[in-house]
């Protein structure tokens, strides 16, 4: 009878033993990632200064050039790929083109549809007060 409780209270160490290895450790410190993917922060310099520190360096060498002026988000993100540049090459291609096509034809749907949501909601809003207009 001593073999079976020796067996039975071993069953409950290795059962103890178990849990503690697969314990979940919650107070490790994070770690910061060495290749961080936000590739926008990294450029920061390039995408919100870029403009100020163009225009002081072109002072410094006695150009004269107007004050940049606050941009919104949009307007940075648009001179971003304004640097990017196309090559002539693209320009004149058949894909090029077909992509400015495409764009064409996604602003017209897009304008289609803003154009029946509005007609839509103001319908379904004079519908809904009409008694107190």
């Amino acid at each position: 009878m001593d073999d079976g409780a020796g067996d039975l209270s071993t069953k409950t160490l290795s059962k103890v033993d178990d849990f503690q290895k697969r314990k979940v450790q919650l107070y490790q410190h994070w770690v910061r990632p060495k290749f961080l993917q936000y590739n926008y922060m990294y450029n920061y310099r390039q995408n919100y200064y870029d403009d100020v520190i163009d225009y002081l360096d072109k002072r410094q060498r006695g150009i004269h050039s107007d004050i940049p002026k606050p941009q919104t988000w949009a307007e940075r993100v648009l001179r971003q790929q304004k640097t990017g540049g196309v090559s002539a090459a693209s320009c004149e291609s058949y894909r090029h083109y077909q992509c400015k096509k495409d764009d064409k034809r996604q602003v017209n749907t897009l304008s289609n549809q803003i154009n029946s949501h509005n007609y839509h909601s103001r319908a379904y809003t004079f519908r809904k007060y009409s008694r107190l207009l």
